[in-house]
């Protein structure tokens, strides 16, 4: 990334840590593809109610074979609701609802999505291929997205 391109980003905030309060590494930051922080700052520009918090970018191991994290291509994260009540009443359904319409409003529905109810911090999964993929995780396994969604419904998540 340039420091050109790095200056019209707003949310710099979001890049600083992990979920663990990690700091990002030189290689993840350079491995990460530009596109993937712009379109991360215009996500947080556009979600007014939640935070971005990052869990992984670029990563060279973990996850399946052809993963987008391997070319600096995909986004973990999850959305932390900002105020108190807004966190005690939302559901996960709520903000996998609220993720959808959001990338829709920007043109973004084109984005591929996985949801993961089952992680610790119930998260996603964006990579920008442009196959507008929608997936879900239940119990270590992959399903449709209707799948996922009809568990987080079944189980109130």
């Amino acid at each position: 990334m340039t420091l050109e391109l790095w200056d019209q980003i707003e949310n710099k905030h979001i890049f600083q840590r992990d979920y663990k309060n990690r700091l990002f590494s030189q290689e993840v930051f350079s491995r990460t593809r530009p596109e993937v922080y712009i379109f991360l700052d215009r996500l947080q520009r556009h979600l007014e109610v939640a935070d971005i918090v990052i869990h992984c970018l670029y990563e060279s191991s973990g996850h399946v074979k052809g993963s987008q994290h391997y070319i600096g291509n995909a986004i973990d994260f999850h959305l932390k609701m900002k105020g108190y009540e807004d966190r005690r009443n939302t559901t996960y359904e709520d903000i996998v609802l609220l993720l959808i319409r959001t990338l829709s409003e920007m043109g973004a529905s084109m984005y591929s999505v996985g949801i993961y109810p089952q992680w610790q911090n119930k998260g996603f999964h964006i990579d920008l291929r442009k196959k507008g993929k929608r997936w879900g995780v239940v119990n270590g396994k992959y399903t449709s997205f209707e799948e996922a969604m009809k568990y987080i419904k079944e189980e109130g998540i």
